[in-house]
């Protein structure tokens, strides 16, 4: 301004008070107004589609809709009662026990025609969704610091107001979303409490990174419930979130047991289902570490998630094979399991085993085979079907059901194989028997059958007599050997076993009655007696010796068998007198389960004598 003269511009010809003026910044007010009107016009605009599909609330940012929502805490009490259904709410919440998965929903609102209508009804499901923020907040008050997270005692609330929630629109998820968080991540509301919030949390759909972090907390956390852990986990793997966020928490959930869980079994099993769902290396390193824990639950439940992967668990067979070799006999029976569950890829390194193995140790390794159900045997290969045949013939093996079975699955290199080994003449009869067996051809011969019933091995005995039990159309033929065996049998099972054939066929012959008598249970047989009085009884038609016998097995160590004196007796009535000091001492003694029986037989056998009696006495 030095070469003009005043304070007068040169360009707008403004005259300015002072020099400085000519430095004010133009500040052009309405154009800002204008422009500010145009952005929001604009912005409007983008929601537009947003409000058509939500609702006008849809546009108001969620915590100045809960501040407002505030202000009408009446409102939303009244809109959440006039919502409900009572009697779906006490069904669920009573009869089902408030079931997580099953929540109330409540009364289907109309569709609105207008867009009056449309925002109160939009206004009346934010404070019902309000009203329900309020009560999972102040429940979790209630319990705060109570230390409930495994009281299983359930009073009801949480699932009506969480259902409210769910059956919403958008709008009204976002309302209750920190308060189903904070649910979630509550560690001193009972359980089901906290596995509710943990459930619905992923499906409220809202604020994706909050949910994965509050399930990462839960997933993590040492004071949380195993169930309400794996529910976390479970949601994160739909979620498709990062296995390295909860490996860890779930290698602790199935091989670190938990002393105040009451569900050690179900958890670990659940953490196995979670961890075959990753990716297959992780997941086959995870069951390798549970199979060599010395837990017995995380052995069982990485047995089961070996089965659930099956061949695709491959790579885990060499290091299974060599657990086999420093594990205990019970682990080695988890090894085994999970080398079976993997399929026929291991197979053929089973057969190995039982090739290498003690004949001891071969029944072990058989009885993975048997138990799984396998179709086929190719893995099995001759030199094995030579030591399987010569291990059920040698008389210095213990003989094995298992491996018979697995013997039958061999089929003719099996019978070929039994042809071609020379066995004593004390052996002859277990030969022919076991060749019929392999060819199932035993109900054939019921001779051949007999014939076993006095072999030295017990196992052998006991296949033989349940081959028995299916020839009721060879009774004749096998009546007199079976009466035979039980006056020969030494071994009380064997007596009790031929005992029920005896009654099984209806055997009429004169040795029965007297082999029947003086039979008590023992170790191994307890219910021997039992089956000797029951038979007896069905049989003999001899009352006093039947009584007699009854009498005597009041004092038989099986319960069931002294049970069954006292009502034989009470049955007997009057004919029965003499038995009366025999039950009133099995009453004075401690015997608590004989006391009622023993006492009806009294009664029964004193009316019977009264009305015998003549009348002048």
């Amino acid at each position: 301004m030095a070469g003009v003269p005043g304070l007068t511009c040169p360009e707008c010809g403004r005259d300015g008070k002072r020099e400085s003026r000519f430095s004010r910044t133009r500040r052009h007010r309405w154009q800002a107004a204008f422009a500010l009107v145009v952005i929001s016009v604009g912005f409007l605009t983008t929601r537009v589609p947003a409000v058509m599909e939500h609702g006008l609330f849809d546009v108001v940012p969620t915590p100045v809709l809960r501040i407002v929502l505030g202000f009408f805490a009446d409102d939303a009490e009244a809109a959440y009662m006039a919502t409900s259904s009572p009697g779906l709410n006490s069904l669920f919440s009573t009869t089902l026990g408030g079931l997580p998965w099953l929540p109330v929903i409540p009364n289907p609102p109309t569709s609105p025609t207008t867009w009056r209508e449309r925002i109160e009804q939009d206004w009346n499901n934010l404070l019902v969704a309000s009203h329900a923020r309020r009560l999972i907040y102040a429940n979790i008050r209630a319990y705060a610091n109570t230390r409930l997270g495994y009281d299983w005692n359930d009073d009801g609330w949480g699932t009506d107001t969480i259902g409210f929630v769910l059956s919403g629109v958008d709008d009204e998820r976002r309302i209750a979303f920190d308060a189903v968080r904070a649910l979630a991540r509550r560690s001193d509301v009972p359980i089901e409490k906290q596995r509710l919030g943990v459930r619905w949390l992923a499906t409220l759909d809202f604020d994706v990174a909050a949910t994965r972090r509050t399930l990462n907390t839960v997933a993590r956390s040492r004071n949380a419930p195993p169930s309400a852990r794996l529910d976390a986990i479970d949601a994160l793997q739909s979620m498709k979130a990062n296995p390295a966020v909860y490996i860890r928490a779930l290698r602790k959930l199935l091989v670190t047991p938990d002393p105040n869980s009451l569900e050690l079994d179900g958890y670990a099993h659940r953490a196995v289902h979670c961890l075959v769902k990753l990716p297959i290396d992780e997941a086959v390193a995870e069951l390798l570490t549970a199979i060599e824990s010395k837990r017995q639950f995380a052995r069982s439940a990485a047995v089961e998630g070996f089965r659930i992967l099956g061949d695709s668990a491959a790579p885990a067979i060499p290091r299974l094979v060599a657990a086999t070799k420093r594990a205990s006999s019970t682990g080695e029976l988890y090894v085994l399991q999970s080398l079976a569950g993997i399929g026929q890829s291991a197979t053929i390194e089973l057969a190995y085993m039982m090739r290498d193995a003690s004949p001891r140790r071969r029944v072990f390794i058989a009885s993975t085979f048997r138990s799984l159900n396998f179709s086929s045997f190719e893995a099995i290969d001759l030199e094995l079907v030579d030591l399987i045949a010569r291990d059920l013939l040698d008389p210095d093996v213990p003989f094995s059901q298992t491996l018979l079975s697995v013997a039958r699955s061999c089929g003719q290199s099996m019978e070929s194989s039994l042809t071609k080994i020379s066995v004593d003449q004390s052996l002859e009869a277990r030969k022919r028997f076991v060749l019929l067996y392999v060819t199932s051809h035993t109900r054939q011969s019921p001779e051949a059958v007999v014939a076993v019933l006095e072999d030295h091995d017990r196992e052998v005995r006991r296949v033989a007599l349940y081959e028995l039990q299916l020839m009721e159309w060879a009774a004749d033929v096998i009546s007199i050997p079976i009466v035979d065996a039980l006056e020969h049998a030494t071994d009380p099972r064997d007596q009790r076993d031929l005992i029920s054939l005896v009654r099984r066929f209806d055997i009429d012959d004169d040795r029965v009655t007297r082999l029947l008598i003086g039979r008590s249970g023992r170790e191994g047989a307890e219910n021997l007696g039992y089956n000797a009085l029951f038979t007896l009884e069905v049989m003999c038609d001899d009352r006093e010796l039947v009584i007699d016998e009854a009498i005597r097995l009041l004092r038989d160590p099986y319960v069931y068998c002294r049970i069954l004196a006292a009502r034989l007796l009470a049955r007997a009535g009057a004919d029965a007198a003499r038995a009366l000091p025999a039950l009133r001492s099995a009453i004075e003694r401690d015997d608590p389960p004989l006391d009622e029986p023993a006492a009806e037989a009294i009664r029964a056998i004193s009316e019977a004598l009264r009305v015998q009696a003549p009348l002048g006495e």
